[in-house]
């Protein structure tokens, strides 16, 4: 059996051999902090104790010792194992302070019912007489403390080592909750995302990899992850690649970052498509992260295409266009109308195609013109229209409807030819 008295405490035990080197750092730092105790700085007003004592004696010592250092103690005595759990479940407690061997309980018996709550309260021995390698096991099983019956002047400065080391867990397991939400929150967003969002290393080791990426690339996440970034460059680029990685590795900041830019990906079955590639950065500690946002562009590269196809349809036709709003009113005419009717685009636009009216045609003949365009959205006939000039000529017309979403009329879409001389002929 190893008794405990007097300086051998710290320094000629084999307890203290055994303890980590923190634990010697606090063995070291605990009359600092004892001398901050006994001026009164850094003092909890009150303290919560639950005492595992079947000593009322040794415990009223207890108690005065912590009270003569300034602590405002409220104290509670357990014997056993159900007196301990029905007191952890009235109160929290601030520390336990536990002697190592009862009649009918136990400071390893005491300490394992504590662990089963979860709860993190700080855990101190305080008995007379204990074996030095029994102190090392329950050190290691989560005891946070040993302190001797007969030096009890280093029972404060342990105490309140402890509680700040319960203060620091609880602000750690805080940070680690929030850092587990963020995490959760980016997950559930970089799983929904229509973007590939695809995190990479400095030396371009793909670490992230969301479910947008699986789709758009082809490459399950298990077999993207860990594989270099050039998996999904094409070949062409991988030079320029391969000078920016080093680059990056030498501290440079890639001159995309912060912008976005239309690259070339690939995909697995090697082909290749258009992209919109936008790059950030930040640093964990020394090391640097990018994470590339991609949307891919083909379906818009699509429609562009197609756009720039029917604007060069709509500006080269030999047939006059029109494009006015549900009412009539122009929005946009091609050079053949202005080479048809004599007008510029800039005399006609705003206005309503009123102004091409020859006269000619009476009113049951618009009614009928629009009743049909309004049921069907589409009309044709020949109609007599005037020239700028005043010369009233005949085309034919052809007008088709856009239509909203909601069945309304969007835009009327004329397009007429001048048949002066078929119908000369």
């Amino acid at each position: 059996m190893l008794h405990f008295t007097g300086n051998t405490l710290w320094s000629q035990s084999p307890v203290v051999r055994h303890l980590s080197r923190r634990k010697e750092y606090v063995m070291l730092l605990k009359p600092y902090c004892y001398t901050y105790i006994n001026n009164g700085n850094l003092m909890n007003p009150l303290l919560s104790v639950l005492l595992v004592e079947d000593s009322e004696s040794d415990a009223e010592l207890i108690v005065r010792h912590l009270e003569n250092t300034g602590y405002n103690i409220a104290h509670r005595c357990v014997e056993t194992a159900e007196q301990m759990r029905e007191a952890l479940d009235t109160q929290p407690w601030d520390i336990i302070l536990s002697d190592y061997s009862l009649p009918a309980f136990s400071a390893s018996a005491a300490l394992e019912l504590l662990q089963q709550t979860g709860v993190d309260i700080p855990f101190i021995i305080v008995s007379e007489v204990v074996d030095g390698d029994a102190a090392v096991t329950l050190m290691k099983a989560g005891a946070h403390d040993y302190v001797a019956k007969n030096t009890l002047e280093h029972l404060a400065p342990t105490v309140y080592w402890e509680m700040e080391e319960a203060k620091d867990r609880r602000l750690q397991r805080l940070a680690d909750q929030e850092l587990q939400v963020r995490e959760a929150r980016y997950r559930a967003v970089a799983e929904c995302a229509i973007e590939a969002i695809i995190t990479i290393d400095a030396a371009g080791n793909i670490l992230e990899w969301n479910a947008a990426a699986e789709r758009m690339y082809g490459y399950p996440r298990n077999d993207a992850v860990g594989q270099p970034i050039a998996l999904i460059i094409p070949d062409r680029f991988k030079e320029q690649h391969r000078h920016s990685l080093i680059s990056r590795q030498q501290g440079e900041c890639p001159s995309v970052v912060g912008e976005t830019r239309e690259v070339k990906g690939k995909r697995r079955d090697g082909s290749e498509f258009p992209m919109e590639l936008s790059l950030t950065t930040y640093d964990i500690g020394a090391v640097r992260y990018y994470t590339a946002i991609i949307r891919d562009i083909t379906e818009r590269r699509k429609a562009e295409e197609s756009l720039q196809l029917a604007s060069l349809v709509y500006q080269n036709s030999s047939e006059a266009m029109t494009v006015t709003d549900a009412d009539g009113n122009i929005i946009t005419v091609n050079p053949a109308f202005t080479r048809v009717t004599g007008y510029t685009a800039e005399e006609v636009i705003g206005k309503n195609t009123r102004i091409l009216n020859s006269g000619r045609h009476d009113q049951a003949f618009f009614q009928n013109m629009w009743q049909q365009l309004n049921s069907s959205g589409h009309w044709q006939g020949k109609v007599w229209n005037r020239r700028k000039s005043g010369e009233v000529y005949p085309e034919l017309l052809t007008i088709n409807t856009i239509f909203n979403e909601d069945g309304s009329p969007h835009r009327r879409v004329a397009l007429f030819v001048d048949i002066t001389q078929r119908h000369e002929g």
